[in-house]
């Protein structure tokens, strides 16, 4: 599904068509504000790859449980404010995740990092996500980066001239005035004239507000074998392959989009692919967690909203025992039972006490 903004997922997202393409698939694409009901059932036999959903309505959300999709995540779309970092440890509170549902009905949602993974997993408590470890570059651009790494360099800092508020360009200006350190702003509305004049510079300095998936930008630099200044909030950083550069890393990145491509081929042809609209989870739990509760009323809210949010809770199974409680903790439990497909809750009609 595409979008009409062209940005570095919009790149990705072309390169992917044209590479599944080249491996003989038959993509179309189609803006997310025209997919309906009546699309959705005459492509139900289909395999969909959701990008961009920000204008898909609520009920083709729906519809499309019924048939086979991933999620090429690139935004933090579960999130209202899309910006994780706002919250302790990436962490939301339940009240600002969306599109939860959506996320674990589909086949697999697809990550940029492995930062970008665990960011995901932490707040949506997922088992169907996939580190892709990168992104896609065509061989022209690859090609285009590999001239440009070679080529003489200025010996000061680029500093990307963006009015896309979350980009920080104020504060990787901020960052080289308090150093003293030489920089000039870069721009180009022309994708390819970007990287010529950005890898003209030796040094690149991008501070993020926003975690970057991945940060494209920020790989390019390194291809075009500049030394990149930045913060904990890129995820190509939390990438092994990062400590590469030039040659080394252009090579990688070619690699990385061969294994992309695969991946997103064999997660379609995969028959044992888990179906959380069928409420089939794997039996794989490493830890079972067992609360008994009785007369809770006042802790209970706190303690679920604790444990639902600790990092392996998607590894977890909870199982909520009650011992005929007079209290009231039934509606907040089946609140979170809506939320989370690994807690179990059986009410008994006795109290057993508590050996029992």
């Amino acid at each position: 599904m595409s979008s009409e903004a062209l940005g570095g997922a919009e790149i990705n997202n072309a390169v992917l068509k044209e590479k599944l393409v080249a491996k003989g698939c038959d993509v179309n694409e189609i803006k997310s504000t025209e997919v309906n009901l009546s699309f959705i059932e005459k492509n139900k036999s289909a395999n969909f790859i959701v990008s961009n959903f920000l204008g898909l309505s609520e009920q083709a959300k729906t519809a499309l449980k019924n048939t086979n999709y991933l999620i090429y995540e690139h935004d933090h779309k579960y999130v209202k404010s899309r910006n994780p970092a706002s919250y302790n440890n990436f962490v939301a509170p339940q009240s600002e995740i969306i599109n939860r549902q959506f996320y674990k009905n589909a086949r697999a949602v697809l990550c940029q990092s492995k930062m970008h993974a665990l960011i995901l997993k932490r707040n949506l408590c997922l088992d169907n996500v996939t580190n892709l470890g990168g992104n896609l570059w065509s061989s022209d651009t690859l090609a285009l980066l590999e001239k440009i790494a070679v080529q003489p360099k200025k010996d000061m800092f680029a500093v990307m001239d963006s009015n896309i508020p979350h980009k920080n360009t104020l504060g990787a200006i901020a960052y080289c005035e308090h150093k003293n350190l030489p920089y000039e702003l870069v721009s180009s509305s022309q994708y390819e004239e970007f990287l010529k004049i950005l890898g003209s510079y030796s040094k690149f300095c991008f501070f993020p507000h926003t975690p970057e998936t991945l940060s494209r930008v920020i790989v390019e630099a390194r291809m075009m074998n500049m030394e990149v200044h930045s913060n904990n909030l890129v995820g190509a950083l939390s990438e092994k392959w990062f400590s590469l550069k030039g040659a080394n890393l252009i090579s990688k990145m070619r690699d990385r989009g061969e294994a992309i491509v695969n991946t997103i081929m064999d997660l379609f042809k995969s028959t044992n692919t888990i179906k959380f609209y069928n409420n089939e989870l794997k039996n794989n739990f490493k830890v079972s967690i067992v609360t008994s509760l009785y007369k809770g009323d006042e802790h209970i809210e706190q303690y679920l909203e604790n444990i639902t949010q600790q990092s392996i809770f998607d590894q977890c199974e909870l199982i909520i025992i009650n011992a005929n409680s007079p209290g009231n903790e039934e509606v907040v439990i089946k609140e979170y039972l809506e939320k989370y497909d690994n807690i179990k809750y059986k009410r008994l009609d006795y109290d057993p006490g508590i050996y029992g």
